[in-house]
């Protein structure tokens, strides 16, 4: 104003709002929060069809899309589900690819397909939660059918190959031992 009047910091601040408005909205669009949750929910929810399970790396994120998720199919927590009376990030491991093939067992449906929820799964706090096991299955096995980024996660439809080697055998001898548990139990 002491430079060039009234008019001069007039236009000053016009011409700073000006370009301060559109970098705001570049910066926070789309407003979500990490991980996207509600969008999330609502592409899987228009996407999915019954007996196509959803997995979620990591499982502290599934108490979060629970609560905006109301599909047919179930939610499951990779690598186990998180501990109610003690949080620990340890817990949120991977260790092997048996624990994906365990997740999966006795949920899928004759297509062979689940949804794969992925987000946040760089090092935190000097521990590797091992991503890249998650990522080496999805290559070696399954087929993506569907792959679509959200603000923070990721989400996949996957088909197992038929050709995956050895999982077809691992998920039908845990199905038959999961039939062969319920036939004990019912009343001959």
């Amino acid at each position: 104003q002491y430079v060039g009047g009234a008019r001069a910091a007039t236009l000053g601040t016009l011409v700073s709002l000006t370009f301060s408005v559109p970098y705001l909205l570049a910066t926070y669009n789309p407003p979500s929060q990490l991980g996207d949750w509600i969008r999330v929910a609502q592409y899987i929810e228009e996407h999915e069809s019954v007996h196509e399970p959803i997995l979620v790396y990591k499982a502290e994120f599934v108490l979060a899309l629970r609560y905006h998720y109301a599909g047919p199919n179930r939610l499951i927590p990779l690598p186990r589900p998180t501990n109610e009376d003690r949080y620990s990030l340890t817990e949120q491991i991977l260790q092997d690819q048996s624990e994906i093939s365990g997740a999966l067992s006795g949920h899928l449906g004759k297509a062979r397909r689940f949804w794969l929820i992925t987000s946040q799964t760089q090092p935190f706090r000097g521990i590797d939660f091992h991503p890249e096991i998650l990522e080496e299955f999805v290559a070696r096995r399954c087929s993506v059918l569907r792959d679509q980024a959200f603000v923070g996660s990721r989400v996949r439809l996957l088909e197992i190959q038929p050709q995956a080697e050895g999982l077809g055998t691992e998920l039908q001898g845990l199905r038959d031992d999961q039939s062969k548990a319920v036939d004990a139990g019912r009343p001959q």
